[in-house]
């Protein structure tokens, strides 16, 4: 699937089975809330530089699992919100003749 969602993007010039995936396509592992809480107080304490030298330390200290919690930056309304409109441009998309969407 992925080769053929390529295709259609780069054109029949490119094969896009030479195309590499680069390191930042790898999935980055997510923060529990408790280090994120901690992260931003210690970038309100003691400034941006010591929470970025000491975020792999923390994200040890507090890993994600059920104690720690998941981080989310959004309230049930932003997120009821966010939802209305993703659904609203879908649906513009989905109804525009000059577009073709690729459904899953």
């Amino acid at each position: 699937m992925r080769e053929e969602v390529l295709g259609l993007f780069c054109g029949d010039g490119v094969d896009v089975r030479r195309l590499k995936e680069t390191k930042d396509a790898k999935p980055r592992p997510t923060a529990s809330r408790r280090a994120v809480e901690e992260l931003v107080l210690i970038s309100e304490l003691e400034g941006a530089g010591a929470m970025a030298e000491r975020a792999k330390e923390v994200q040890e200290r507090y890993p994600l699992n059920e104690a720690n919690g998941k981080f989310d930056p959004w309230s049930a309304a932003e997120r009821a919100h966010l939802n209305g409109l993703y659904e609203r441009d879908w649906a513009a998309l989905r109804g525009d003749a000059r577009l073709k969407v690729l459904e899953p």
